[in-house]
C-alpha cells in the first residue's frame, strides 16, 4: 500500500525551500502521524526552534549534516546526519550546514516503540544516529533513498521500510496504550493517579511502563500535551486571552503556563507569537486513533 498522495506542497517565493508533506494510510493511525520532505537548495541557511512536544521525528538526511543544540546551555552537535529525537522534555535548535534535503517520519511513541523495538527510555531526551538505532537495514534504505531521485518513489519507498518494521514488530501493552488515549483526550488534564488506579497500578509503576514504551513518565507525557494545545493556540492569527488559556489548558495560572513554555519552547508565549518562524505554518499534525 502506498502513502496518500501529497497533500501539501509549501514554496518559499523566492525559490529557497520547498517542503512536501504526506499524511501515511489509514491503517497506521496512531503510529505513524506523517511524511515529510524539505528541501532548501540556496539563499542563507535557516535555524529552527523546535519545541517540546509529544510526536518523535526520525530525520533521513540526503544532503550536508545538521548541526544541534538541546536546550539553551547545550552544546552544539555538528555531524547529526540521519537521526531520531526521542521523547523529550526540552526544546532543541536545529542548523543545516549546507544545501538541505531531508526526509522526516513522524510517529506517535506507541508507534516508534513498535519501529524501533527499544526501550524508548534509551533514546529519551537525545538525538540518536539511526545507524546505531536501525543498522545495516537503515543504510540500505539511505541508499535507495538517495538513488530514487523523484519524491513520489522515495516517499513510497520510505512507507514501505516503515510498514516492513511495524508488520514485524511487537505491540505496546494494551494498558499503556489505554492510559495513552486517556491522556490524549483529555488533553493531558486527567490526573495521573486516577489513571494508576484505573489500571490498578501504583503510579510508580505507571511512571516505569511509560518510561519504556513512551520515553518519559505519565506525568511528563501529560505536560507536553497540555503545551502542545497551548501553544498551537499561542500561534492562532489572533492573539488569546492568556489567563483564560491557561486554565483551558489545565494550568494553574498563567505564570504556571509561562513556566511551561520556558520549559518546552525556551521562549514566553507572547515571545512564540512573535518570533520569526522560517517556514509558515502549513497545518497541524493530527494523531488519528491509537496503536492497538
Amino acid at each position: 500500500m502506498s502513502v496518500a498522495s501529497v497533500h501539501t506542497v509549501a514554496r518559499d517565493a523566492d525559490g529557497r525551500w520547498e517542503l512536501r508533506r504526506q499524511a501515511p494510510g489509514s491503517d497506521l493511525a496512531g503510529l505513524v502521524l506523517e511524511y515529510m520532505s524539505y528541501v532548501e537548495p540556496t539563499g542563507p541557511l535557516l535555524r529552527q526552534r523546535q519545541v517540546g512536544r509529544t510526536s518523535i521525528p526520525v530525520i533521513i538526511n540526503l544532503g550536508p549534516a545538521f548541526r544541534i543544540r538541546m536546550g539553551a546551555e547545550g552544546v552544539w552537535t555538528t555531524d547529526c546526519d540521519s537521526f531520531v529525537a526521542g521523547f523529550d522534555s526540552g526544546f532543541a535548535d536545529v542548523e543545516a550546514t549546507g544545501a538541505s534535503a531531508c526526509m522526516q517520519v513522524d510517529f506517535s511513541p506507541l508507534g516508534a516503540y513498535r519501529f524501533f523495538g527499544l526501550p524508548m527510555r534509551d533514546l529519551a531526551g537525545a538525538v540518536t544516529d539511526l545507524d546505531d538505532a536501525l543498522g545495516r537495514r537503515f543504510a540500505q534504505l539511505a541508499t535507495r533513498l538517495a538513488e530514487a531521485g523523484a519524491w513520489d518513489a522515495r516517499f513510497d519507498l520510505l512507507d514501505w521500510f516503515v510498514r516492513d518494521r511495524l508488520n514485524r514488530s511487537r505491540p505496546p501493552s494494551s494498558e499503556v496504550a489505554w492510559a495513552w488515549r486517556r491522556l490524549r483526550a483529555s488533553h493531558g488534564q486527567v490526573r495521573i493517579g486516577a489513571l494508576a488506579r484505573d489500571l490498578g497500578w501504583s503510579r510508580r509503576r505507571l511512571a516505569e511502563r511509560f518510561s519504556i514504551e513512551v520515553g518519559r513518565p505519565a506525568k511528563t507525557a501529560a505536560r507536553l500535551m497540555r503545551f502542545e494545545r497551548a501553544h498551537a493556540a499561542a500561534l492562532a492569527p489572533v492573539a488569546p486571552d492568556w489567563s483564560g488559556l491557561a486554565l483551558d489548558c489545565g494550568y494553574a495560572d498563567q505564570a504556571h503556563m509561562i513556566r511551561e513554555f520556558r520549559q518546552f519552547a525556551g521562549l514566553s508565549p507572547q515571545a512564540c507569537r512573535t518570533a520569526v518562524a522560517p517556514m509558515p505554518d502549513v497545518g497541524p499534525i493530527r494523531e488519528d486513533g491509537e496503536a492497538p
